[in-house]
């Protein structure tokens, strides 16, 4: 189960009526899918939000992201026998048998109901495609989805929507029940910023607040961001804590640029660790890892190492560190190893430090052809007055 953190919880700000509908609905129909912009909260509203809120209302609720892989099917089973075991039954263990003979198990020995919260289910449809684990896995689930033995809850990326047609055949009723997860309003973004300046022991002045909320990438016609607002929250309360100050200022965030410029910089202090041939090669990857206008890119490693030509020497070094920083994660699809950004929302920020690179790089060409020109014409100078001496 992926870690819940403070900043996670706080997302839950201006979520209550989202968790009072799904719990709800988990208690009436058998499925329920969840559906939003990547970075719009899902993983903390599943970990923060529904887990609490569904154990109390008495059901075993069951998180589960971990989608690539042949094996994953019976990392899936092993997942929810233990939920079952903290949560319910000490003895219960999986055994040889189908997703929805195991809930139906549960059911009978425990008096009750698993929801299965299948968070990035959208990574399932993607890593597995016409392949033998996806044959079987599809008409299980959806056996699954369509069963009474137990609930379910997909969480996937609204742009996913038409790769979950594929279960369709076996789910008619597929989305009869949907709900969209929607940005922050004004008041459950202050209210984040709020709570994230307490958990760090801060006040937050007014005018931070407002600096914060009416960035550009974080305040859409739609609501505030609840990803591009952690990050500058985040990296706020970073450089207050170094000034050892107990209030989050909007006086620190003109000092370091204003939101935008320490949105956009977020991966710059990462990259800049990397030595001079490894982010010479992520430089020229950002070219058909982050392309403009296409989400959830994947690259596999083939193709990673032809696109870096004679500098495929450092790709074998270069990608375990990347993977480390949390900047691209490895993405298994039908048993061929590609890679893609950690995060989807992260694009438009690491298009920003590639954009500023780019330029950084045409100013120093440019710069060498002014040195070079004059320096050319200088000569050429120096050469016709020598000329013109002998010609004396």
């Amino acid at each position: 189960m992926k870690p819940l953190t403070t900043l996670q919880a706080s997302w839950l700000q201006g979520r209550a009526a989202d968790i009072e509908e799904i719990t709800a609905n988990c208690s009436a129909e058998r499925m329920t899918v969840v559906t939003a912009d990547p970075g719009a909260g899902i993983t903390s509203l599943f970990l923060a939000g529904l887990v609490p809120a569904l154990r109390q209302l008495g059901f075993i609720p069951v998180y589960y992201t971990g989608w690539q892989g042949r094996y994953f099917p019976t990392e899936f089973k092993e997942a929810i026998a233990q939920a079952v075991r903290e949560q319910a039954d000490e003895s219960f263990y999986a055994e040889p048998e189908l997703i929805f003979e195991m809930l139906d198990r549960v059911r009978l020995r425990t008096g009750r109901t698993v929801i299965l919260l299948l968070d990035d289910f959208h990574d399932y449809l993607r890593a597995h495609v016409n392949s033998d684990v996806a044959n079987s896995f599809d008409a299980e689930i959806a056996q699954v989805l369509s069963g009474r033995e137990g609930r379910t809850v997909l969480g996937i990326h609204e742009s996913a929507l038409p790769q979950l047609e594929r279960l369709r055949p076996h789910v008619p009723n597929l989305l009869s029940y949907r709900h969209l997860l929607p940005l922050l309003s004004a008041e459950a973004a202050r209210a984040m910023v709020v709570t994230r300046a307490e958990a760090a022991g801060m006040t937050v002045e007014d005018e931070a607040v407002s600096l914060l909320l009416g960035a550009p990438r974080i305040s859409t016609f739609a609501g505030c961001h609840p990803y591009y607002l952690s990050v500058a929250l985040e990296r706020c309360v970073g450089f207050e804590t170094v000034l050892k100050s107990t209030c989050l200022r909007a006086a620190t965030l003109k000092a370091n640029g204003g939101v935008t410029v320490i949105l956009n910089e977020f991966f710059d202090h990462t990259i800049e660790e990397m030595n001079a041939g490894h982010k010479d090669l992520f430089f020229r990857l950002c070219n058909i890892l982050i392309p403009h206008g296409k989400p959830d890119v994947t690259v596999s490693e083939k193709r990673i190492m032809e696109y870096a030509g004679r500098m495929n020497r450092f790709v074998l070094t270069l990608m375990p560190q990347v993977t480390q920083k949390a900047i691209l994660r490895p993405f298994d699809i039908n048993g061929e190893l590609h890679y893609e950004l950690t995060r989807e929302a992260n694009s438009p920020l690491l298009r920003d430090w590639w954009e500023r690179s780019e330029a950084k790089i045409v100013a120093r060409k440019r710069a060498v052809f002014r040195i070079t020109s004059i320096s050319l014409a200088v000569g050429a100078i120096v050469l016709v007055y020598i000329i013109y001496l002998f010609a004396k």
